[in-house]
């Protein structure tokens, strides 16, 4: 394919949409650290990456099979079909975002009693507006069904656009700001990036029985199994946190989500591209060679340049009080680069509906956490955690591929007898 053509293919542009969008994102939310951090004692900055951390982890559990047979779904229809599918994925997602608001509300008057960082009073003024936090899920895949990973990217920069604006105007006028005041403007930024997402998507309600019906189906033959599998090890991966908000200061919890914050960029790239290759991977026996090697080149490359600039952009942006955060980047860095790549065969399997796979390397994941964070994390605190997760991720990843690996040997025993 010549140079000029791939360029200008639909592929690139949504990878490279999606990627520079969430770097762009990625520098917002570190501007919108680094005012809070600046405005916050150490003390208050935990409780706030504590709070957004724990709606993050607790929205992971409510998806419940629902949200992958939408993009698969709308990845063999027309436009109409999408918006269709849209509309009925809306109905089944309210009573989902309901019940989630509902728990964060009863669990804020447990977070103080089992946690040092004490957010509780946080997660019960926020718990209406976090309604909003698992939709992104459900966007994302509408998004990736329907081939428009575009709306998605940029409702999330506008979202996290106007969450730091909100921010600035705030510190500008001198109002008071406290870790629940911040919570609930992330909250609200992100509620009107999804409202716009929707109304860009435009849902349609016809047909809604059939779509209905076709959802519920897929959840039932391969959603289920792939969500048992996500939340045992996406699950399980994000207790990190939680265990150093158990065992720890609010300050490391601070210094650690800070970190990840940095580092989390490094897989960006690579995981833009294999989320923008789920149409193509969904009509595709195997993953092509230059699909993959375009991966590890995106990963690698992006790795190193956050090992590079970690220490400095710390000290610069967010003082030497955060210094601690810097050496934490080095394997969280490495973890999300393994992530990244990983991401290219989570995504063929989902968008072939293999969801004993993906289920099988979620348990993988699942115990490699508990083993790794329940070793390292006590005796060793944030830096423990960290190479925790590069160490289950790498797990991970050979599972994926092990996966991958058998369905394609199936497919050799099939053509081989037919």
């Amino acid at each position: 394919m010549p140079v000029r053509r791939w360029l200008a293919s639909m592929l690139v542009r949504q990878s490279a949409l999606y990627t520079t969008t969430n770097l762009v994102i990625g520098v917002l939310g570190a501007v919108a650290s680094a005012l809070l951090a600046r405005r916050f004692t150490t003390t208050e900055f935990g409780a706030y990456s504590f709070a957004v951390t724990f709606i993050a982890f607790t929205a992971i559990f409510f998806e419940f099979g629902l949200f992958l047979p939408v993009a698969r779904l709308s990845s063999a229809e027309a436009t109409d079909g999408q918006r269709e599918i849209a509309g009925a994925a809306f109905i089944t997602f309210v009573p989902v975002g309901l019940s989630f608001s509902l728990l964060i509300f009863l669990l804020s008057f447990l977070v103080d009693g089992l946690f040092r960082v004490h957010a509780g009073g946080i997660l019960r003024i926020v718990a209406v507006l976090a309604f909003a936090y698992p939709f992104g899920l459900l966007a994302q895949w509408l998004a990736v069904g329907a081939g428009r990973l575009h709306m998605y990217s940029l409702a999330t920069l506008g979202a996290q656009a106007l969450f730091v604006g909100l921010v600035v105007v705030n510190l500008f006028v001198s109002m008071p700001l406290s870790p629940a005041s911040a919570v609930t403007l992330q909250l609200v930024a992100m509620g009107l990036g999804w409202i716009a997402f929707m109304l860009w998507l435009r849902p349609t309600f016809r047909n809604l029985r059939l779509r209905l019906h076709q959802l519920l189906v897929g959840a039932r033959e391969y959603g289920v199994q792939v969500y048992l599998g996500r939340i045992l090890g996406v699950g399980t991966y994000n207790m990190d946190v939680l265990m150093l908000g158990a065992l720890y200061s609010p300050a490391a919890v601070g210094f650690y989500v800070l970190a990840g914050a940095i580092a989390g960029a490094s897989g960006i790239p690579a995981m833009a591209f294999a989320t923008a290759l789920f149409r193509s991977l969904a009509n595709r026996p195997r993953i092509e060679r230059r699909w993959l090697l375009a991966s590890i080149g995106l990963a690698t490359g992006s790795t190193v340049a956050a090992w590079l600039l970690a220490g400095p952009f710390v000290r610069i942006a967010f003082t030497e009080r955060y210094a601690p955060a810097a050496a934490l980047v080095v394997p969280l860095a490495a973890a999300a680069g393994v992530r990244g790549v990983s991401s290219l065969y989570n995504s063929f399997l989902a968008a072939h509906g293999l969801g004993k796979e993906l289920r099988d390397a979620g348990v993988a994941l699942t115990v490699s956490n508990l083993i790794l964070n329940f070793a390292l994390i006590p005796p060793f605190g944030a830096a423990g955690a960290a190479w925790a997760s590069l160490l289950a991720l790498v797990v991970n990843f050979v599972a994926q591929l092990a996966g991958y690996r058998s369905y394609q040997r199936g497919l050799a025993r099939a053509q081989a007898s037919s």
